[in-house]
């Protein structure tokens, strides 16, 4: 059996988790895959444990996406910043829009490792960041400070789905931030319109 039966057991949980969210059994998880409770649990140590390889595979499909995405030419250096935060995982487009914020949220045990696995993601936003500003695609500014702001705007976001409105996802909610990152607040440089016209 080994690892075959692994992913096949991931898979079902997975089809389970589009189901029924992270309420779901490891009783209709065996029935799913025709399989005691017993195998189960001599390939996995725990229903966390078995959520915990499904959110990494996901983390793992996420990755290689923003891996492409950044490698894309086609793309202005702001396109890719904008795409990196709107990349949606293609095998996870049938999950409801929050449901990996509802399994931490009813699993905070796996909140440690999930972060630890998104911090690749964020190395490889901040070496794209650099090497654009390196190329003159941003203007100068305080790197460190700009990915603290994006981290810190996307941890908010993350942590007080909440609060949002029901249409909202995470890319809904990041994008605004984006552009007002990228193309900042002011209007008409910042002086009333009044004294513009002259």
């Amino acid at each position: 059996m080994g690892k075959n039966t692994k992913e096949k057991i991931l898979e079902a949980a997975f089809h389970e988790l589009e189901l029924s969210g992270p309420s779901f059994r490891m009783d209709d998880l065996a029935r799913r895959f025709n399989i005691s409770k017993r195998t189960l649990y001599e390939n996995f140590s725990s229903k966390e444990e078995i959520i915990d390889k499904v959110i990494e595979a996901l983390q793992d499909e996420l990755y290689q996406q923003h891996l492409e995405l950044l490698k894309d030419t086609r793309l202005t250096a702001d396109e890719k910043l904008l795409a990196f935060f709107a990349m949606r995982i293609r095998s996870a487009s049938r999950l409801p829009k929050h449901a990996i914020y509802d399994l931490l949220k009813k699993m905070p045990s796996l909140n440690d490792s999930v972060s630890e696995r998104s911090m690749r993601d964020w190395k490889l936003l901040e070496e794209f960041v650099d090497e654009a500003q390196q190329k003159n695609l941003f203007v100068s500014f305080d790197k460190k400070l700009f990915m603290y702001m994006l981290s810190g705007i996307s941890k908010e976001i993350f942590n007080n789905f909440d609060d949002l409105d029901e249409y909202y996802a995470y890319p809904e909610a990041m994008e605004p931030c984006i552009r007002m990152l990228l193309n900042g607040i002011k209007k008409n440089g910042g002086t009333p319109p009044d004294e513009n016209q002259s």
